[in-house]
C-alpha cells in the first residue's frame, strides 16, 4: 500500500527539477514529497519543513497517516466485508489518503464522479502491479534516460539496479 501510494502520488520522487534547481515535489494542498502529505492538513502532527525536505519523514508520515486511514476508517467500516473482500481495505484506505475519510467509499459509489473513478482505477492497477511485482509497470511514470533506477519491489530483487535506455 505505502509503495503503490508513492508510486500515485509524486512517482517515488521528493525532490524534482524545476527551473534548474532541485526543488521539493508539491501538489495541491500545499501537499510534498514523496507521499505528497499535506502541510495543511497534518499540520500540528508532523513538521511541515522536514515532511517538504527529509524523504525518509516524509514516507514514516505518509505510512503512518496511511496506517491511521487503514485502522480507524476502513477496517471499523467493514470494507472487506463488501464485496471484493480484502482488496477493499487497500482501495478505501487510498481513497480516504487521498480525499478525507468522507471518500471511503468512493472507489465503489455508483455518485463517484468520473475524475475521481479515473484516479482511483489508476490506484488499483498500480496496486495490482505492485502485487505481482510487475516491474516493468513501475516506469510508466518516469521520464528518465540514461540513467539507473532502483524500482523492484519484490524480495528477490530489491538491490537490483535497472539500467532504463
Amino acid at each position: 500500500l505505502v509503495a503503490t501510494t508513492a508510486w500515485q502520488e509524486s512517482c517515488w520522487r521528493q525532490f524534482e527539477k524545476r527551473a534548474g534547481r532541485v526543488a521539493t515535489v508539491q501538489g495541491p494542498g500545499p501537499s510534498y514529497g514523496l507521499m505528497q502529505v499535506n502541510a495543511r492538513v497534518w499540520r500540528g502532527l508532523f513538521d511541515s519543513k522536514s515532511v517538504s525536505h527529509d524523504i525518509g519523514y516524509n514516507s514514516k508520515a505518509g505510512a503512518e497517516i496511511l496506517y491511521t486511514y487503514f485502522r480507524k476508517h476502513a477496517l471499523r467500516a467493514k470494507e472487506h466485508m463488501a464485496p471484493g473482500g480484502e482488496d477493499n481495505l487497500a482501495r478505501a484506505t487510498w481513497a480516504a489518503y487521498n480525499g478525507g475519510p468522507g471518500h471511503l467509499r468512493r472507489y465503489r459509489k455508483a455518485g463517484t464522479s468520473p475524475h475521481l473513478k479515473a484516479v482511483d482505477t489508476e490506484f488499483w492497477q498500480k496496486f495490482q502491479a505492485v502485487q505481482r511485482g510487475d516491474d516493468s509497470a513501475f516506469f510508466s511514470c518516469a521520464s528518465v534516460s540514461s540513467s539507473r533506477v532502483t524500482a523492484c519491489f519484490r524480495p528477490s530483487c530489491e538491490a537490483q539496479v535497472r539500467s532504463v535506455p
